[in-house]
């Protein structure tokens, strides 16, 4: 149970310590096909795109490779990108303005429920039992049978008024 304490930190340090990729000066076809949406209507990622006949990742491909032979930067390329196709080409949403709650809500909702979850675990600790299960089951056993004695009783007077209905209907 101690280890339930460091849960958070653990986590929190982990979170903290996921590699970034990191680019360099030498951006790959490849490495932007995974940053861009296929814009076909396949709602794929560029680098997936397996549609038959698909002449939008083809003319996306080569508008790229073109691009990357002529000395263009990542950013620039999808820039460019963007400027033809709209902002709903990029599959990695920037990590500025409304966009940044794509990437906050995860964490926020990991730590809500982190938290929760210590809390209930915590809770679980202070419960406080009324009695040996033994215990309880004979309580339990004894209001049944206190029950059965009023089922009986009641039984008797439907019984006794039901008769006295018959006798007074004949």
């Amino acid at each position: 149970m101690k280890m339930v304490k460091y849960l958070p930190i653990l986590i929190f340090i982990l979170l903290i310590t996921v590699s970034i990729p990191v680019y360099g000066e030498d951006t790959t076809l490849q490495e932007l096909e995974k940053e861009l949406y296929c814009m076909c209507g396949c709602v794929k990622i560029l680098a997936y795109c397996e549609m038959n006949n698909c002449s939008v990742s083809v003319e996306m491909r080569r508008m790229i490779a073109d691009l990357l032979a002529q000395g263009y930067s990542k950013e620039e390329i999808i820039d460019m990108m963007k400027k033809i196709y709209g902002d709903e080409v990029v599959a990695v949403p920037p990590k500025y303005g409304f966009s940044l709650a794509v990437w906050l809500y995860p964490l926020i909702g990991g730590g809500i429920g982190l938290t929760i979850l210590y809390l209930l675990l915590k809770r679980r600790d202070e419960v406080v039992w009324h009695g040996e299960p033994e215990e309880l089951l004979e309580k339990g056993e004894e209001i049944v049978e206190e029950y059965e004695d009023y089922d009986d009783y009641y039984e008797r007077i439907l019984e006794e008024e039901l008769r006295k209905l018959d006798e007074e209907e004949e």
